[in-house]
């Protein structure tokens, strides 16, 4: 088999993928040369739409739009609250409701539109909150400094923080979203795959999801 497949996924996405499928892509399909991309999830949206990617793992929200691309579910990544060192709460654990009067740092762009259709935010508006965020942010070490300095309290998908430095703050549960980002394989499907693109999405999917047992870090 030969071929070349551009693969892109968000930072967090590419650091718990990338290592595993290039290292099992060369023993396997050695003939195969993968192109890794990162970007945000729009921009991986984008770069599929314009024929810059083969595939994609980005969250399903924000909705992708149009009906040229498709999905294969992935993971559920929870959402963690970032606090600083002293303010972890009695319990162990968050609600939506126990954040809603503290101002928050989340992920997405700092724009006029965009973060709204993100998780966190929508977490918020389907249990009836309006979350003071003062600051977005895609960028983990942004928000962990933030954090630390006391600035803000931080809400974000646990992967995000399993790729960043989080000494000085903790990473705690919030109870009552269970289910936490939706995380898929991308690709359009108006095209047709070609064996070298089977071949990564399996290898994809033979990765399987990253482990957030050790959710509960404190540093």
């Amino acid at each position: 088999m030969r071929g070349r497949v551009r693969l892109g996924a968000y930072p967090s996405a590419a650091a718990h993928l990338f290592p595993f499928l290039f290292e099992r892509a060369a023993q396997r399909f050695p003939g195969v040369e993968l192109v890794p991309c990162e970007g945000s999830t729009r921009e991986l949206e984008a770069a599929l739409r314009h024929g810059e990617l083969d595939l994609a793992v980005r969250p399903v929200l924000p909705i992708a739009g149009g009906d040229v691309l498709t999905c294969r579910p992935l993971w559920h990544e929870p959402l963690v609250a970032v606090v600083a060192a002293d303010a972890r709460p009695i319990g162990g654990v968050f609600r939506l409701a126990d954040l809603a009067n503290r101002p928050l740092i989340t992920v997405g762009e700092n724009t006029g539109s965009g973060p709204e259709h993100h998780q966190t935010p929508l977490a918020f508006e389907q249990a009836g909150i309006s979350p003071n965020v003062v600051f977005h942010t895609n960028r983990p070490q942004t928000m962990v400094a933030m954090v630390r300095r006391g600035i803000a309290v931080g809400v974000t998908n646990a992967l995000d923080m399993t790729t960043a430095n989080t000494a000085g703050v903790h990473l705690v549960p919030i109870s009552d979203l269970p289910s936490g980002r939706e995380v898929a394989l991308w690709w359009r499907t108006d095209r047709t795959p070609s064996t070298a693109h089977d071949a990564v999405r399996a290898l994809v999917a033979e990765c399987g999801p990253p482990d957030f047992s050790g959710l509960d870090r404190s540093r």
